[in-house]
């Protein structure tokens, strides 16, 4: 059996370490591990938005404007309603004498029903209107708010900011006065926004 020269062998270990060795450093050049960032410091606010809503001058006034807008939309349709009651009222007395035609009263009857399906259709489309009207001005009040609670979070660095209550109910178990950024809102919402207007 032929013998391996020594330095054959050295040789081929040498060779081995140096290709080993260049491996490592080609793959700690070129493989970097991903730098982990720490998390960012938690900064809390704490709003009581029932607290806002009870309190608000906009949603007192949003309060006495559906208010006064149902009074409104009653009185008109108790009107018409009496108007038509009248109408039905005087042709019932007509059939009851036979003072009149019976064509004269046919004709009667069919413009009450007319206009009776006119005060159905009033009410309906009054009722759409008023609801979206609310709706736009709720719609306000809110996003109002919203920028707001931005605006404050981040004059003060917050970069949460939790509400205290859901349905008026608390949620919250302890939070410090320190947090509580209620009173910055609805002063900003008071002079921002201290009346309710319908579109």
């Amino acid at each position: 059996m032929k013998q391996v020269p020594k330095t054959k062998i050295i040789m081929s270990a040498i060779t081995g370490i140096f290709f080993i060795t260049m491996l490592f450093c080609l793959v700690k050049y070129y493989y970097k591990a991903p730098i982990i960032s720490p998390p960012p410091q938690v900064a809390v606010g704490i709003v009581n938005l029932s607290v806002i809503r009870n309190e608000g001058l906009v949603f007192k006034s949003f309060q006495e404007l559906i208010a006064e807008q149902y009074k409104r939309f009653h009185s008109e349709i108790l009107a018409q309603e009496n108007e038509l009651r009248a109408s039905f009222d005087e042709i019932k007395r007509l059939e009851s004498t036979a003072k009149k035609p019976a064509a004269e009263l046919q004709q009667r009857r069919s413009q009450l029903d007319q206009k009776v399906i006119e005060l159905e259709k009033n009410i309906r489309d009054k009722k759409e209107k008023l609801n979206a009207s609310l709706a736009a001005a709720t719609n306000e009040i809110e996003q109002t708010i919203h920028e707001i609670v931005v605006e404050i979070a981040k004059n003060r660095g917050l970069n949460l900011v939790f509400n205290a209550t859901i349905l008026d109910a608390p949620v919250l178990l302890y939070g410090g006065k320190e947090l509580d950024i209620t009173p910055d809102i609805l002063e900003a919402l008071d002079q921002r926004l201290p009346i309710a207007h319908l579109h």
